[in-house]
């Protein structure tokens, strides 16, 4: 093989004749032609480099383009990085704006589409048009919200057994309405259908509601199945007005219809028995009623007339049942003894002539015994005892533990006197105001006036169980190893409730929870409503907080804790943050707060860096029926724990110095060598 270096035609050519002999046939190896286009196993280059075959480069090639060879007429290949067995070994970056033509395979050797993959793709975002993707594993999707529109909920997070409502774009959950597998029940507060959508509905199951009385029900809240029977018109215009009465009941114990009242029936018609109207001669095997014997008073004609009023009265001859002597009425007829009495209203008295129960009533009389009018006699008689009156007409009192009485009968329940002393009757008394002997308490109905102070020696006792006692101002004074004030509230409510124009300004919940403060919104009020609620910690403040000396909470010592890391990159936190001055919007005034400017960080801001500080807003805070702190608006407003951003800081700082130290260091490094360089110069 004879190899030369020709310049033939202008051109630079490493060749040789491959053979041992001359042969006069050379082959080129190295080409540059007079464009300055090299080509390498190549005798006519197109490009300024052009290689026929392959070609190893062991390093970094810097180029603008690479082209693959033609393989053939359907696919080009080209291989990046390829080292035979380690496939998993090489990497290839590619910066700028790049496009692909053709069909391209990641980890498949034959792609069909324009890309296939065999594996996963982890993309901050895919955007497509149509439906170019497709075959999309739903379990695989770990970011983001699925929208409505998409056949998602547009919910960050589906809670365990609470079921979805919503319309055709917003969805919501709600903790009222869920399904319990395990009693296989599904709970919701109400339910409200139209048409015939719900079905085979159980009536054992409705819990709460009316049901009308267009609906099958009674239109009652509820029934009293103590044998109170339903009543009701149903007709008119109150065909749905039904009630149930106590005076007509059924009597499951003895089998009978209880009436309490009159039985009215309508012209014509009667009481059956079986298929038998009921008549007076029914009755016949009642018994007679007489002055000691409860029956049957029968009228025969005569017996009773109308007068011309219209009234009815005895008949001017007596009768079988009803006499008349001496214009006095008795019953029954015969001569007049003690046994012959009269009751009204109730069975007789022997010792009474005639004994009425109720009131007896005259419009325009008087009630008089022997022609004498008794009540205006009686009152004739009690004014002159009272005009009269005097302490001399009231006995002398007797004796109380062998000490001496004045001025008033025990027995006539007046005031008593009572000397204590025997030594010194002038300042030595006790006055007592006694209902009974030995029971020195008085009953007061109506409203007690003590113009002077009043001392109590010993327990004074305020109980009013059905409601409050009312004492318009109370100063508590004491001197005792005891509190001044003790509270011991033994039942559900609060310990104690402290109110100002009806509402409560401090309150002791019935779990030591104190509420202290309101606004116009918000207040602690012991009937929770829409603007009170319970107090969620030890100490729940609506409105700001000064204090002249240091508040300490929380807890620091390392000893309680588990140090999970160093804050890290402080600064780049910090540097998401922004410090705003603000005032309260119409949303925040609305709940409560002062309209004045502030400053302060954003919430969201913050979440976004260190969620562990931010907090739900006191104002929007209450403890749910379950003990847990949960939103009051359902908005779920935020606060920051500030005092909780210092850990950042002190990181924050330490950073800044550490690169101030290293400034420093490189600030007198330079300093010396500008020194070096001033002294050569000197030179």
């Amino acid at each position: 093989m004879v190899w030369e270096i020709s310049t033939t035609s202008g051109d630079y050519r490493i060749q040789n004749n491959r053979s041992t002999s001359y042969s006069g046939t050379y082959y080129n190896y190295f080409n540059i032609n007079e464009n300055g286009l090299i080509g390498i196993n190549n005798s006519d280059p197109q490009y300024l480099l052009d290689v026929n075959g392959n070609t190893h480069i062991d390093g970094v090639i810097y180029t603008s383009n690479i082209i693959g060879n033609v393989h053939n007429s359907a696919n080009n290949i080209l291989n990046i990085n390829y080292e035979p067995g380690e496939i998993n070994s090489n990497l290839l970056y590619v910066y700028g704006n790049t496009s692909f033509y053709g069909k391209i395979g990641i980890g498949i050797q034959n792609p069909t589409n324009t890309l296939d993959v065999l594996g996963k793709i982890k993309a901050t975002e895919i955007e497509a048009v149509g439906s170019n993707i497709t075959n999309i594993n739903t379990s695989n999707i770990t970011d983001g919200i699925l929208p409505v529109a998409r056949g998602g909920t547009g919910i960050n997070n589906i809670n365990f057994s609470q079921l979805l409502f919503g319309g055709a774009i917003n969805i919501e959950q709600n903790i009222n309405l869920f399904w319990s597998s395990g009693e296989n029940t599904l709970y919701s507060p109400n339910f409200k259908g139209n048409g015939k959508f719900i079905t085979s509905l159980n009536a054992t199951n409705i819990t709460d509601g009316t049901l009308s009385v267009g609906r099958g029900g009674t239109g009652k809240n509820s029934y009293d199945v103590k044998g109170g029977i339903l009543i009701g018109n149903f007709f008119g215009t109150n065909k749905y007005d039904i009630s149930q009465s106590g005076l007509l009941t059924w009597n499951n114990d003895s089998n009978s219809f209880d009436v309490i009242g009159d039985i009215k029936l309508p012209p014509g018609n009667n009481i059956y028995i079986g298929d038998t109207p009921l008549k007076l001669d029914n009755f016949d095997t009642f018994p007679t009623a007489s002055s000691n014997v409860k029956g049957m008073v029968i009228i025969n004609p005569g017996d009773f007339i109308y007068n011309s009023s219209n009234q009815l009265s005895l008949a001017t001859q007596g009768s079988s049942k009803w006499g008349k002597e001496d214009d006095s009425i008795f019953y029954p007829i015969g001569n007049v003894s003690q046994t012959h009495c009269v009751g009204i209203g109730t069975m007789p008295n022997n010792n009474y002539r005639l004994d009425i129960n109720g009131d007896v009533n005259t419009s325009n009389g008087v009630f008089r015994i022997n022609g004498v009018d008794v009540i205006t006699n009686n009152s004739n008689s009690i004014s002159d005892r009272l005009n009269n009156f005097t302490l001399d007409n009231i006995a002398q009192p007797q004796a109380i533990d062998d000490l001496t009485t004045n001025n008033g009968g025990w027995n006539n329940k007046f005031f008593t006197l009572r000397n204590t002393t025997l030594d010194n009757l002038a300042e030595s008394k006790e006055y007592f105001i006694s209902p009974a002997p030995y029971e020195y308490r008085f009953f007061i109905d109506n409203t007690l006036v003590i113009s002077k102070n009043l001392e109590v020696r010993g327990t004074f006792d305020l109980r009013n169980p059905d409601a409050y006692t009312n004492i318009s101002s109370l100063i508590l004074e004491r001197n005792h190893i005891e509190s001044v004030l003790i509270v011991n509230q033994t039942g559900t409510g609060s310990i104690f409730n402290m109110k100002k124009g009806g509402l409560t300004e401090c309150r002791l919940s019935n779990d030591g929870n104190l509420g202290i403060g309101k606004s116009l919104l918000l207040n602690f009020n012991e009937n929770i409503e829409d603007q009170s609620i319970e107090p969620v910690e030890k100490l729940h403040v609506i409105g700001n907080i000064i204090s002249t000396g240091s508040i300490t909470a929380f807890y620091s010592d390392e000893r309680l804790k588990t140090f999970l890391s160093k804050i890290k990159n402080p600064l780049n936190i910090i540097e998401n943050l922004n410090g705003y001055h603000y005032k309260p919007n119409e949303l925040a005034i609305k709940n409560g707060f002062t309209d004045e400017p502030s400053i302060g960080l954003s919430a969201q801001d913050v979440q976004k860096v260190l969620p562990e500080i931010v907090k739900l807003a006191p104002f929007d805070t209450i403890r749910n029926s379950d003990g847990n702190i949960a939103s009051k608006s359902g908005e779920n407003y935020l606060t920051l724990s500030y005092e909780k951003l210092a850990p950042l800081f002190v990181e924050a700082i330490k950073e800044i110095n550490k690169e101030l130290k290293e400034l420093k260091r490189e600030n007198l490094e330079l300093k010396k060598d500008i020194e070096y360089i001033k002294n050569i110069k000197n030179i």
